[in-house]
């Protein structure tokens, strides 16, 4: 395992420019194309703060001044902890696309989500140190003790994304239960209150949650102008060496299964003996006159007949296969793709569909003409069934690659087809679906748009 490792170390050095690209394109994505941009990375989480500060200072009638220290100390280096951790998560899912195709230190995906947001939690540390002076506080020397701080966290919010990054690519259901898990620790750690103010269970339950050395660890220096005491000291460090090293331990056992492992879990079609059959009303407009005469006649006219639309198909589509279906008109191509997409029932046979299906099945489906193409970027981004905190993070990169920077806050009943195909397309595969279905979308697109789809 030390060769192991030792081999990583040296890849990563050889791979550096690839880290620190990846690195900058997480930073830039997140905030291109907005006014401010860069700055974001600061006020965000900033103004966050700033409200819980005068809510919590509000309710625990404690000196707002004060209170605001005792929080950010603490809430600067849970968002960076807890950001790791989940967003490690989709490491290496979010990019399959490399993994399975170049060969990068697969390593490299969860370290440069780490230090993407220790740059993140470091300028917001900076940016407290200027609140401090300016409301009237001031530091001492003991701030020198922040970048230690700032290592021990680092290697302990990496350990554990090791393992939920890896984790994920066998059990995909857990990056949401992490989410879930995450919002319960962060109450069970002494960011909105004092950890010696708790008594009885409650104060042992708490003790247990390896997450608070680290809180303390940067309190101390800001909030109480001390440096920590040395029994916190030591317990980060066997807590930050242990998470690494089982991190590190969990990686190096999975790194060689991780390639299968997401072809494995990739879509797969399985269509046996399906048939459709449509209903082809005679009367499309009836009357409740002619349905009551029709029922006292001797020789009552059929009010419908069936029509079979597909008929005893079977196939099958396998990990990475790409699949047309050529016909004439009505042959029932478009019929058999809502089938997959579970728009039409099967009249008979059985469709097995094993992931994530992302249907472009209509230009505009799902898209309303009166929302700007940001409004809908949310609105059927929703209807796919994506998160809104899923849709803020691919925001920037639709928008981007959908070309429509321009006119992103213009009412889509303005967009020619091709802007309503570019923005459908962009944000049905920004979220690397299992499966993409498309029925002739790429009619309103031009050539370029294409050739980069």
């Amino acid at each position: 395992m030390i060769k192991n490792l030792i081999s990583h170390l040296r890849e990563l050095q050889a791979y550096r420019a690839v880290l620190q690209q990846l690195v900058m394109q997480q930073l830039i994505l997140r905030y291109r194309r907005t006014t401010l941009g860069f700055f974001w990375t600061l006020i965000n989480p900033l103004a966050m703060m700033s409200v819980m500060a005068l809510v919590f200072a509000t309710l625990f009638k404690a000196d707002l001044q004060t209170f605001t220290v005792f929080l950010f100390a603490g809430m600067i280096p849970w968002n960076f902890f807890s950001s790791v951790v989940t967003q490690s998560a989709h490491a290496f899912i979010n990019n399959e696309g490399l993994i399975k195709k170049i060969y990068l230190p697969k390593i490299i995906f969860p370290l440069s989500i780490a230090s993407a947001f220790l740059i993140d939690s470091v300028l917001s540390f900076l940016a407290l140190f200027s609140i401090i002076l300016i409301i009237g506080g001031s530091l001492s020397w003991a701030v020198l003790f922040i970048p230690i701080a700032y290592l021990m966290l680092f290697f302990f919010a990496l350990g554990i994304g090791l393992i939920t990054s890896v984790a994920t690519v066998f059990f995909r259901d857990l990056q949401f239960v992490i989410l879930i898990a995450m919002q319960g620790v962060f109450f069970l750690t002494p960011i909105l209150y004092k950890h010696d103010a708790l008594v009885g269970k409650v104060a042992w339950l708490v003790g247990l949650n390896p997450a608070v050395p680290f809180i303390e660890l940067f309190r101390a220096p800001l909030y109480q102008a001390s440096l920590p005491s040395p029994g916190v000291i030591l317990q980060a460090a066997l807590i930050s060496l242990s998470a690494m090293a089982i991190g590190l331990f969990v990686f190096l056992r999975q790194e060689k299964i991780i390639v299968f492992r997401l072809w494995v879990e990739m879509s797969s079609i399985r269509v046996e003996s399906l048939s459709i059959k449509f209903r082809i009303y005679h009367d499309r407009s009836p009357s409740l006159k002619s349905y009551f005469a029709n029922l006292f006649r001797q020789q009552r006219q059929a009010a419908y007949s069936n029509f079979w639309a597909v008929k005893d198909v079977s196939f099958e589509v396998k990990a990475g296969d790409r699949v047309g279906i050529v016909g004439h008109n009505g042959a029932g191509k478009s019929t058999l793709l809502k089938a997959l997409c579970r728009v039409y029932e099967s009249s008979d046979g059985k469709i097995s569909v094993d992931g994530r299906i992302a249907p472009l099945l209509e230009v505009g489906a799902g898209f309303h003409i009166e929302f700007t193409g940001r409004e809908n970027i949310y609105l059927n981004g929703a209807i796919l069934g994506y998160t809104k905190q899923q849709l803020q993070g691919i925001e920037p990169e639709v928008i981007t690659f959908a070309e429509l920077e321009e006119f992103i806050d213009t009412p889509v009943k303005y967009y020619s087809t091709g802007m309503y195909m570019r923005l459908a397309f962009s944000l049905a595969t920004a979220m690397h679906p299992d499966i993409l279905v498309l029925d002739e979308i790429f009619a309103g697109g031009d050539a370029a748009f294409m050739v980069k789809a």
